[in-house]
This record gives C-alpha cells, structure tokens and sequence, in this order.
C-alpha cells in the first residue's frame, strides 16, 4: 500500500505501508503545567501559547515541523477560528513567524494551540523499497495540542503520534488480539518493524527527553504495547 508524503522540499514522494500501520492509539505523551492563566491579561495568555509553542518546536526540531496551526477563544461566537497552513509559497521560518504574529495581535484569549506536523524518519518509499530513505512525512494526526487551562482544567502539552513507525510491531494486531488498524476490519495482520524501530526510535527519544527537560517531567502515557515514557522500548518488553 502506497500513501503519498511530503519531503524537505514539499514534493510527493510514494511510501511504502510495509511494517507498519495506522493506528490511532498508537502513542500519546502529556506534560501537565503548572501555569495558571486565569488572572493573566489577553496579551499575557497569548505570549503563554507563543512561549509554549517555539519551545515545543524546537524541542522537536530534529523529527517533527508545523504544517498546519490552529486555534482559537474559549466560547466566543464574534472571533474568528484561525487556521495556518504550510505551503510552498513561503519558507518554513517565515510562515512560523507569521502564526506568531497572528498569535500576538489575536484579539481574545487563545484556548488552546492544535498543531500539525510532518515528521522527519527513515521509511521505504517506491524508488527505494529495501533501504529506508529518511525524509519529511505528513500524514494525519501526528500532533501537538497546548492547552491553557482556560475555561476548566489544568494547562498541558499533549503530543500524538497514529502510526507505528516508531514501534516493533511484531505482534498481531486484529479485533480480538489489539488496536484496531485502521480502517476497523475483520483481518489479522503480523508485521515486523524492527528495521524502522532501531532507526526511528532514538529520534522520538531525544524529542521527548528534550521536551522533558524544558517544561518538566512526561506526566502521562497511552499507547499500544511497549509504549513508555520516551517512545518504544525494543522487544522484548
């Protein structure tokens, strides 16, 4: 099975779905903050997200990039929703400075940040199927939320990754035995990551650990077998 993907230069490249699957709950980290922006002015809430936000890039600089930002107030009809997207009429750099502008100058305070991102990882594609090329791929719902903790709640960073690029997969994974793959079908299928996990992994390590160090300690982790708190441990587990 071939998706297509977006490399460094934001080209279509085909991929090679292999060893590896979509699978929504694959990995979610979360880092609770102990910020309380309850007292804070609209400009005070909003440097908060900006704050959060580059340190959260940058922290992943090596594997994950923005495509696409999005946000908005907490239960306000007459401001705008506002949504980014990377394209290739701007460079990267200029289209981060240009969400933080917006995110200065946004009139209301902001409830919460979804990010997008592409990552960059060693997979197969078709003009390289038996050694993995490692390049940019965007595909859905690898992302960050920053959460302020406006409205309810505690704020927090949450990020998610929906494949398992970065696991063994080796175990069989159908209705009966796991994560559903994605679409929910009535099949099993074994697969066998141990090529792409040795590569992958210690990017999402470093990431996390990066992260870790700059807002404090990973607080909570959800995912399929052999998640922990700095990705994939290695099989057996």
């Amino acid at each position: 099975m071939q998706d297509k993907i977006i490399n460094r230069e934001l080209s279509s490249v085909d991929i090679i779905k292999d060893t590896w699957i979509r699978d929504q709950n694959t990995g979610s980290w979360i880092i609770v903050l102990s910020d309380d922006l309850r007292n804070y002015s609209v400009q005070e809430v909003n440097l908060w997200y900006i704050n959060v936000l580059i340190k959260t890039l940058d922290s992943f600089s090596h594997l994950a990039r923005a495509w696409r930002i999005h946000f908005g107030p907490y239960k306000r009809c007459d401001i705008e929703v506002i949504n980014l997207e990377w394209t290739q009429e701007s460079l990267y750099q200029e289209y981060i400075e240009k969400v933080i502008e917006i995110i200065r100058n946004y009139s209301a305070p902001i409830f919460e940040i979804g990010i997008d991102v592409e990552l960059f990882i060693h997979i197969r594609t078709s003009t390289s199927p038996t050694q993995p090329i490692k390049t940019w791929v965007r595909l859905p719902d690898n992302s960050f939320f920053i959460h302020g903790g406006l409205g309810h709640g505690e704020a927090y960073i949450h990020f998610d990754v929906a494949y398992t690029l970065f696991g063994p997969a080796t175990k069989e994974i159908s209705p009966l035995t796991g994560p559903y793959p994605e679409p929910e079908e009535d099949f099993i299928v074994t697969l066998d990551d141990n090529e792409l996990q040795l590569l992958n992994q210690p990017l999402l390590e470093q990431a996390l650990q990066n992260w870790e160090e700059i807002f404090g300690s990973i607080t909570d982790v959800e995912g399929i077998p052999g998640i922990y708190k700095y990705g994939f441990l290695v099989e057996p587990y």
